[in-house]
């Protein structure tokens, strides 16, 4: 099946959670959740249905205290992205592609997405997990893919790989210094 819209791609169980999140911050949860993908009965929106699907959702990703109806802007930006993975669940994901993810996260945040991400795991979805943070990559990845000009240029086994020979494979030469003095 070729991806031609998002619809494709939800029903081939692929999620996108992007850089710069979608949520709409003045909506709640429940409705950012279903914003495009509303659960209907007799053609009217469920929202009973939908803040059950909400909770549980929020449940898998460790946000079980949160009610479902908070505005998003109350959130801090980790529990928006944790937010985007629960919508990505609640869709039957079995792969979350996430750009950037650590970009706007705290230490705490980020630490709670990776134990998130290594539990989903567990259950068999996948991630592709795109970042120039080249620590993450050696604690979250199971391989890695340098890409260089929309190209792939090498692939490898995390644990069979140093940063020094991403970093080689990245920029196309061998770096002497990581930090010269100008």
């Amino acid at each position: 099946m070729k991806i031609h819209s998002l619809d494709d791609a939800y029903e081939l169980g692929i999620s996108v959670i992007y850089q710069e999140l979608s949520n709409i911050p003045c909506l709640s949860i429940v409705e950012n959740m279903y914003l495009g993908c509303e659960k209907r009965k007799n053609g009217l929106i469920d929202w009973k249905e939908q803040r059950i699907c909400a909770k549980k959702a929020l449940e898998r990703v460790g946000l079980s205290d949160i009610d479902v109806d908070t505005p998003m802007e109350k959130l801090g930006m980790g529990q928006r992205q944790l937010v985007e993975i629960g919508r990505a669940i609640d869709r039957n994901a079995k792969l979350i592609i996430m750009d950037e993810p650590t970009a706007a996260l705290t230490e705490t945040e980020i630490d709670q997405l990776f134990g998130v991400v290594r539990r989903l795991k567990e259950k068999g979805v996948g991630f592709i997990y795109i970042s120039h943070r080249m620590e993450e990559i050696f604690e979250i990845a199971d391989k890695v893919t340098v890409m260089r000009d929309g190209l792939s240029i090498t692939e490898y086994a995390t644990k069979d790989v140093t940063m020094k020979q991403l970093v080689k494979d990245m920029v196309g030469r061998e770096i002497d210094d990581f930090y010269p003095d100008r």
